[in-house]
């Protein structure tokens, strides 16, 4: 295709000469490669070293002392037995033996209230024995 330029190819005849065009450049287009995919990375776990089986732990068993306030059952917490104890002045110690633990009455064996060293023999035959304030009893 031949263009012809006004004013600029016109000589002094006042003829044009013909001006080849110069092809528009091309758009420029970008191509963006697809991102190449992540290798694949395959972990093996070692097998686990089978734990040897913990040692049964030993039962604890009754204790031979009371350590002080709650209630504590006979052949559980506690064994059977004669127990001392030497309350602070003025604690107001208070123990009881119990058949049962439902809260009535009829579940004390015997209580007492004593104003200084105690002892106390609770049977085989007790539900649980519960002290207040009377501090620490042994086993005698």
């Amino acid at each position: 295709m031949l263009l012809f330029a006004i004013g600029s190819g016109i000589g002094a005849s006042g003829t044009s000469t013909p001006v080849a065009s110069t092809p528009a450049p091309a758009p420029t287009v970008t191509v963006t490669a697809a991102p190449e995919p992540a290798p694949t990375v395959t972990v093996t776990a070692r097998p686990k070293t089978p734990a040897k089986p913990a040692a049964p732990a030993k039962a604890a068993g009754p204790a031979s002392t009371i350590s002080g306030d709650g209630i504590y059952l006979v052949g559980k917490d506690i064994k059977p037995g004669t127990y001392r104890a030497t309350p602070k002045a003025g604690a107001n110690c208070y123990w009881q033996r119990l058949s049962g633990l439902s809260g009535d009455l009829n579940d004390t064996l015997a209580n007492g209230l004593p104003a200084g060293p105690v002892v106390v023999t609770i049977k085989s035959t007790d539900k649980a024995f519960e002290s207040q304030r009377c501090g620490a009893w042994t086993r005698l």
